[in-house]
């Protein structure tokens, strides 16, 4: 069983302990635990886990762009200035 701290700091992991045992009871044999008693947590987490994935992404959308931004313009400078330089280094070659 969870302690009185783990309760109050998960709220979801009392109410899942709680059926967990529960169900365990209804089994007719003590402690046992199958799988299936963890279906319901499952299904809360399966539909909280991708919505709070889908925020943390959304808050972080904009610093994206704007770090896109800032190294796309350095990666096309850099490509300008090689191409600028194969140009300038092709024309020395060319005329000695």
């Amino acid at each position: 069983m969870a302690s009185a701290s783990t309760k109050s700091a998960f709220p979801f992991w009392a109410s899942s302990c709680n059926l967990i045992h529960e169900l365990s009871s209804e089994s007719g044999v003590q402690g046992s635990s199958q799988l299936e008693f963890r279906w319901p947590p499952a299904i809360v987490g399966a539909l909280i886990v991708p919505v709070g994935v889908f925020m943390f992404g959304w808050s972080c959308y904009s610093i994206l762009l704007v770090f896109s931004r800032v190294f796309g313009v350095l990666n096309h400078d850099r490509t300008v200035m090689r191409y600028h330089m194969l140009i300038l280094m092709g024309y020395l070659d060319a005329h000695p």
